[in-house]
Parts: C-alpha cells; sequence; structure tokens
C-alpha cells in the first residue's frame, strides 16, 4: 500500500469510526468519501475539537478549528472538511432504503464534485473514492493526484457560516444529481472555462471561450439552434432566462461583442489594440459573471452574486421571479 493509499484509508477510517448516529442502522446506509488534492474549502459552518490530557499537570488541554462544512441534501447527510494536508475530504451517507426518491449515490457524488468545482472555481478531480452500501465496499480506487485548474473569479462572495454560499452549494448539488441535459452540459461548460484560463493562456483564447460559454448558455432559452444574432435577440433570450437585461446583461453583452467576433474571425484588428487593459479584464469579469449568473439561475438559487468580480463590490439578488 503505498503512503498515499494508506493516507487516504486512515482518514476515511477515522471518519467511519467517529461517526455519530445518523438515524438509520449501520446495516442499511450508502455511503461515499472522496479526497480532492490541495482545494481549500470556502464553505465553513463547524469544526473540530480535541481534548488532550496531560499525565502530570492537573489541566485538561483542549484545541479546535473551524474546518467543516456539513448539512442535509437529498435525503442524505454530508461532511466537507479541509485536511491538515490541504485536500479537501467529502463524505456523504444516507439510508439505502431511500433510493426510490433519490438519485443513485454514484450521481450523487458526480454531483457533489460539479458542486465544489462552481463553488471554489476549480476542475474537482479527485484522487482518492470509495463507495459502500451496507457495508460492503462496492468502488475503490487510488490515481495520482492531477492539478485541480483554479480560476481566480468566483461566483459569489464566501465568508465563514455564509447561508448564500451554503445556499448556492446546495441548489448546484440537486441540480447537477436531477437536473438531465442541462446539468451535463453546464459540466462540460465550467470545465471549458477554467481549461481555458490556465497560466499563460492568451486573453484572446480566454475570452472566445468565455463568449462561447455565455452564447451557449443564453440560446438554451430559445427555440432556435442558431448562433444568436442581434441585440434585440440577446434581450428576448435573457429575459426569457428571467434575469434582468438592462443595468444587467446590456453590459455584459457590450464586452461579448465587442470580442467575440473580432476574436472569432480573425482577431484583426487584435483586440488589445483598441482597447486598454483594464477594458479586457472588466470584459473577462462580466462575461464570467454572466455565466455563473445564467447557470445559478437555471438551478434555482435564490441570493446574491457577482456582477463583475473584478470591478467593485456590486453585486445582483436574485429572486423567486425576475
Amino acid at each position: 500500500m503505498t503512503p498515499a493509499e494508506r493516507r487516504a484509508e486512515n482518514l476515511e477510517l477515522g471518519i467511519i469510526k467517529a461517526d455519530q448516529p445518523s438515524g438509520w442502522p449501520e446495516d442499511e446506509e450508502e455511503s461515499f468519501f472522496a479526497l480532492i488534492p490541495s482545494v481549500k474549502l470556502q464553505l465553513l459552518n463547524s469544526g473540530i475539537s480535541k481534548t488532550t490530557k496531560h499525565p502530570y499537570h492537573r489541566s485538561d488541554g483542549f484545541s479546535g478549528s473551524t474546518n467543516c462544512y456539513t448539512g442535509r441534501v437529498l435525503n442524505g447527510e454530508f461532511c466537507l472538511e479541509e485536511t491538515d494536508t490541504g485536500d479537501l475530504l467529502i463524505s456523504y451517507r444516507r439510508s439505502s432504503r431511500s433510493t426510490e426518491s433519490s438519485p443513485a449515490i454514484k450521481t450523487i457524488s458526480e454531483a457533489f464534485m460539479a458542486a465544489i468545482g462552481l463553488i471554489h472555481s476549480c476542475n474537482p478531480w479527485p484522487y482518492y473514492y470509495s463507495q459502500w452500501h451496507e457495508q460492503r465496499l462496492v468502488e475503490k480506487w487510488l490515481k495520482a493526484p492531477a492539478d485541480c485548474q483554479r480560476d481566480c473569479l468566483k461566483p459569489l462572495r464566501i465568508s465563514i457560516m455564509d447561508k448564500n454560499a451554503t445556499d448556492l452549494f446546495q441548489a448546484a448539488v440537486v441540480f447537477f444529481a436531477t437536473g438531465g441535459e442541462d446539468a451535463e452540459y453546464f459540466r462540460r461548460a465550467l470545465w471549458l472555462m477554467r481549461e481555458a484560463c490556465r497560466k499563460g493562456a492568451p486573453m484572446e483564447v480566454r475570452l472566445i471561450t468565455l463568449c462561447s460559454v455565455l452564447e451557449g448558455l443564453a440560446k438554451r432559452h430559445t427555440k432556435s439552434k442558431k448562433q444568436i444574432g442581434d441585440e434585440t435577440a440577446w434581450r428576448t433570450a435573457i429575459e426569457k432566462a428571467g434575469l434582468p437585461w438592462d443595468g444587467l446583461f446590456d453590459a455584459i453583452y457590450k464586452s461579448y461583442y465587442a470580442y467575440r467576433n473580432k476574436i472569432a474571425h480573425g482577431f484583426d484588428p487584435h483586440p488589445a489594440d483598441e482597447q486598454s487593459p483594464e477594458l479586457v479584464f472588466s470584459a473577462y469579469s462580466r462575461i464570467t459573471a454572466g455565466i455563473y449568473i445564467l447557470m445559478a439561475k437555471r438551478m434555482g438559487f435564490t441570493g446574491a452574486l457577482w456582477r463583475s468580480h473584478l470591478e467593485g463590490e456590486q453585486i445582483i439578488t436574485l429572486a423567486n421571479k425576475s
């Protein structure tokens, strides 16, 4: 057994031994366990406390840290934990009798990965995974840790015990587990966004990718599979999505329009020849925010998101009806 596998199994064993009563018998439980390398947990609502007894001093020692996010979703309970080595540990369990009203547990595990990727702006590639059904090991694997390619622009501001962020996370888990074709499209779109934003990638590559993803999301609110045409067509698509055009997507569209065709059709003249670096980065920020807003709206999220992360503190609050 390799050191990495031994460490993963020790972490898993520690969780299994320390489990609190879950409300169902252990032999009627199914669960999964995964480790994602080098992703700092952004959602925090609880932590781990430790008490130590000294063989000589009369007082006991106590230490604690806020490094977990726990909750319930899809008829089960979960814990996200940042380990002392900087990995992100995901644990989920539910009654095996609840499968008729919920997706398969493998589907739920994949939904957790996608939701973590959305909130943390990374490609959530686990290097260790195990799945259990009524005390029987169903699947287990270990592979070399992959780089979880990150983008610096996140969809929302996150702080400790932030209900806004946890609401988006849970809405994303449910959506990626039950959203069908749209969920698969969103997964591919998020992967493409992050891969295009690798360190050293030309800004033209980043912008044309973001423009393509934004257009693809907007087209899903029209009946046509063809390219969305002029500003009127874009406005119609955005309003069908239940989002405001004036004061929000009109600015996103202008950034999209300023770069999309010039880059797609030969980048002549060069966008940087006409725009200052500040305007280029503003376009990058606005279009990224537009993508997150369209996705969150489709997920049924109601809360606050960035309008443009690099342009200040302004947010948009999504409601049930816009």
